[in-house]
């Protein structure tokens, strides 16, 4: 069997591959959001970019989620987990309790229990976010242990 980070990686790969491939973005996007939440054995995957005024997360694509889960309302980078925001690889295993979340009743009808968030980087600038959910927190806290950084996601 594959270790964690074996497979970490190798769902890297096949993002890396879709996001280069001449096919039209938005179904480039679900595509990596699809291999993302695949490859890692999760839930749901959703990819985010931050809007021109930087004020919140647009969804460009997402994989695994109901559609009312992705409408529930504005998503701010400020108050939503600002660690990702700020660079960093943030993970949270009670995602319902989590004051950092805001919508926790929509994320209990979806029956999120965990979230992983991983910066998107253009040069130096976070530009974005992927995020992905887990029902459970036994995955999520698996890949925690991961050294993560290196796995940040860099556009040219």
């Amino acid at each position: 069997m594959e270790s964690k980070e074996l497979q970490f990686a190798l769902a890297f790969k096949q993002i890396s591959k879709t996001a280069n491939s001449p096919i039209p973005l938005k179904k480039a996007v679900n595509l990596v959001a699809a291999s993302t939440a695949r490859g890692l054995h999760v839930n749901g995957c959703v990819v985010m970019t931050l809007n021109p005024g930087r004020e919140y997360l647009d969804i460009l694509g997402s994989f695994g989620l109901s559609d009312m889960y992705l409408r529930k309302g504005i998503i701010s980078p400020q108050k939503s987990y600002p660690e990702i925001h700020e660079g960093k690889v943030v993970t949270s295993l009670d995602f319902i309790s989590d004051k950092r979340t805001q919508y926790p009743d929509q994320a209990a009808r979806e029956n999120i229990v965990s979230m992983m968030g991983v910066p998107v980087f253009q040069k130096d600038e976070v530009i974005g976010q992927v995020r992905v959910y887990s029902k459970e927190k036994g995955i999520l806290n698996q890949l925690k242990r991961i050294s993560l950084p290196r796995y940040q996601i860099s556009c040219p």
